[in-house]
């Protein structure tokens, strides 16, 4: 029994849509080839994705919904099995309201 196929990955993917989308597709390759080299039965890796509290602006926090759709789109049409998407307020503190059900819906819409 091999503990390999219960192994699941975090990544933080970020506005720059084709290296969020290339993360994710490497650390897929780069788990098979661990688990190749290993002599490990073949099993595909459970990666979660959440975008970066790094990029959230404060000066102008709307620009982070845009930021952080671009990373779903990213970590989603990069392979990651669950997406995590902050809101656009997390920078000033505890996020209000508005701001999860804005990341909450984008989650619907891209999905």
């Amino acid at each position: 029994v091999y503990a390999a196929p219960y192994i699941g990955f975090a990544l933080s993917v970020d506005q720059d849509q084709f290296l969020s989308m290339a993360k994710v597709r490497a650390l897929r390759k780069l788990w098979a080839r661990i688990q190749e080299a290993c002599s490990i039965p073949a099993s595909t890796a459970n990666v979660h994705a959440e975008t970066s509290y790094r990029m959230m602006a404060m000066a102008d926090p709307e620009t982070n919904i845009l930021r952080t759709t671009i990373a779903a789109f990213a970590a989603a049409t990069g392979g990651a099995d669950s997406v995590s998407i902050l809101p656009h307020t997390i920078a000033h503190g505890l996020p209000a309201g508005f701001a999860r059900r804005v990341a909450r819906n984008a989650q619907l819409i891209l999905a």
